[in-house]
């Protein structure tokens, strides 16, 4: 589930969607203030488990290596991101060269989130984008199995035993 999300969200800033917009009233402009602060606050944990991942050793920062662990490409950036240009990545230079494009990145999940495009994210929406990533069988439905293996996979509950 947290992969299929993370591979979303890049495919979305990787090919560059065009985000709709749409003409609002204040009371959805609120809602959808308070609706991509949530989507930061969910990019920002997810950017926060990324860099716990990575950081094998667990000494709170991120050298060549264990970037090159997870992809080659990670070491193309490496300079960029190693800002005082230490010889290693920390949490704040990681979560700062991912913030750079969170409002992008936000405003694009958003978009996608909003399936009937009528520029906020409802009940409907939600329930659409739940089944749509978490129904591993594609029956269109989602179990309590299903439901479980989601709060698994974000962290929310231990797994059943």
């Amino acid at each position: 589930m947290k992969k299929l999300l993370t591979l979303s969200v890049l495919f979305l800033v990787g090919c560059g969607a065009p985000v709709q917009t749409v003409e609002l009233s204040p009371q959805s402009q609120a809602y959808q203030a308070r609706d991509i602060n949530f989507v930061k606050a969910s990019i920002k944990e997810v950017v926060r488990r990324e860099f716990l991942q990575l950081d094998t050793n667990h000494d709170g920062r991120l050298s060549k290596e264990e970037l090159g662990k997870k992809s080659p490409l990670f070491l193309v950036s490496f300079q960029t991101v190693d800002v005082n240009m230490d010889g290693y990545v920390t949490y704040e230079e990681f979560l700062n060269r991912m913030a750079a494009n969170m409002e992008g990145v936000a405003g694009m999940l958003y978009a996608f989130m909003d399936t009937n495009d009528d520029g906020t994210v409802n009940n409907q929406d939600w329930s659409k984008i739940l089944v749509g990533l978490c129904d591993t069988n594609r029956d269109g439905v989602l179990s309590y199995d299903e439901f479980l293996k989601l709060l698994v996979s974000a962290g929310m509950i231990n797994p059943p035993n």
